[in-house]
């Protein structure tokens, strides 16, 4: 199984990343107050924008649990894009909207390589063979499974699925899973989800059968075997002889 992901190596907790952010805050109140922003055309809207960033920067100073490296990537971006912005639209009368849009674009292209250099962000790549060993579930479906163990709770066959499904993507991750249900037989499950399904009657627990299921189901020796059931076998002489005799491991 193959997957990628992405690592942050520097800039953890309240680390330089956060006292850039404060000190680009600084810079825009400074800004807002010097040219009095709320005054001009238009100003007011600069205004709350500049604000708003310093508002959010210190939110995310303030609390602790911000302090993660891809929001602080993202946030510092953001805080030196709208500072480059209040710096470059004091050019606009020497240099024309043209220009200052061009140097502007530069700017904030600039700072999209030089921000994550700051963060140090690592694209990983992991693979790893997919799984080979076999694991054969053989769950005990006679007729005690369908009792709860609690008075109006699950009975105890659904009690198994509600344990084993949230387990089911590492297992899967980890070994190639078979699924039987069994009593005086067994009978594969074309898949785990269809054991919410399966109807508990069956007249006896044969574990010794259902472990030979298991070893016929997988010739491999490194296969192991999960026997899940409520009782003691009732069907075979000598249960321990049996087992044995199927060389494989068995959990129970």
């Amino acid at each position: 199984m193959n997957h990628w992901s992405i690592d942050i190596v520097r800039q953890h907790g309240f680390d330089l990343w956060c006292w850039v952010c404060l000190g680009a805050a600084v810079m825009l109140v400074a800004y807002a107050l010097t040219r009095r922003l709320w005054t001009a055309a238009a100003g007011w809207l600069a205004t709350i924008i500049i604000f708003g960033v310093v508002g959010g920067t210190i939110g995310i100073l303030a609390v602790p649990p911000l302090h993660s490296a891809f929001i602080g990537l993202g946030w510092t971006f953001m805080v030196l894009c709208v500072l480059a912005v209040a710096f470059y639209l004091n050019l606009v009368p020497q240099l024309g909207r043209a220009r200052t849009a061009t140097l502007l674009i530069l700017r904030i292209a600039a700072l999209a390589l030089l921000v994550p250099m700051l963060f140090e962000p690592v694209l990983k790549y992991q693979s790893r063979p997919p799984p080979q060993r076999p694991l054969i579930f053989m769950i005990d479906a006679s007729g005690s499974m369908s009792f709860p163990d609690l008075p109006n709770g699950p009975t105890r066959i659904q009690s198994v699925w509600q344990t084993l499904q949230p387990q089911l993507t590492r297992i899967y991750e980890n070994f190639v899973p078979q699924f039987f249900t069994f009593s005086t037989g067994s009978q594969a499950l074309k898949k785990p989800d269809d054991l919410p399904t399966v109807v508990a009657d069956g007249k006896a627990t044969d574990l010794a059968g259902a472990v030979r299921g298991a070893a016929a189901a997988s010739p491999r020796q490194d296969a192991v075997v999960m026997l899940i059931s409520d009782g003691v076998d009732n069907v075979s002489p000598n249960v321990v002889e049996a087992i044995r005799s199927a060389a494989r491991r068995v959990s129970m």
